[in-house]
């Protein structure tokens, strides 16, 4: 059998990509019974995964200002090591 070229490999994966994570005959969703509650779920994991990346994004483009520090102001360790993400 002849292999499909290469193009059509990748416009078929991403069908099935989109199919097993946006379609609810594909994805795990599929065993909760009520449509309601499956449009609920999928609805707050779009809000969810919207708000992640879009925090991502305003990070990239430097919208926020992310830092990473020991929680000192002074530039020493202080005695606890928790560190606090501080946005400036």
């Amino acid at each position: 059998m002849k292999k499909p070229n290469i193009f059509k490999r990748i416009i078929m994966l991403s069908v099935l990509m989109w199919r097993v994570i946006m379609n609810v005959k594909y994805n795990p969703l599929k065993y909760v019974p009520c449509p309601k509650l499956q449009a609920y779920f999928m609805l707050v994991l779009f809000v969810i995964w919207s708000v992640f990346f879009g925090f991502i994004a305003s990070v990239h483009l430097g919208l926020v200002n992310a830092t990473v520090t020991n929680g000192s102001s002074n530039g020493r360790p202080s005695s606890q090591n928790i560190n606090y993400l501080q946005i400036a």
